[in-house]
């Protein structure tokens, strides 16, 4: 950027011109700063939704397999969507979201059941 004022200047261009190509290099420079705002804000996302997938994965007894997590670190949510395979599972998988997330999140339950609990 000042490489390229710099030549302009040097090349004799009029003040006009000089103005122009300093404002495009700002303009450049925020849009780049935008875009690391917004990869940033979806590393954390992804981030937070990888620790409470790898819980639910871990747990014994839960099928996570049409289980999806989605975090927004903005809102502070932790969104469970998908199939859970029983309502047992369903508890499990919301209570295990609630542990990971603490008080700085709150988990939204968007969990369908697929079968109903069998009773002994």
């Amino acid at each position: 950027m000042l490489l390229a004022t710099g030549a302009l200047i040097a090349a004799g261009c009029s003040q006009e011109s000089q103005s122009d190509a300093k404002q495009a290099g700002q303009n450049a420079g925020q849009a780049i700063k935008k875009d690391l705002d917004t990869a940033s804000k979806a590393t954390s996302n992804d981030l937070e939704s990888a620790k409470v997938q790898q819980a639910l994965s871990a747990a014994s007894g839960l099928i996570t397999k049409d289980i999806h997590v989605d975090s927004d670190t903005i809102a502070k949510t932790i969104t469970l969507s998908g199939l859970a395979q029983t309502a047992a599972q369903k508890a499990q998988a919301i209570k295990i979201a609630t542990g990971i997330a603490g008080t700085e999140y709150k988990v939204i339950d968007k969990l369908n059941v697929s079968a109903p609990d069998k009773k002994v």
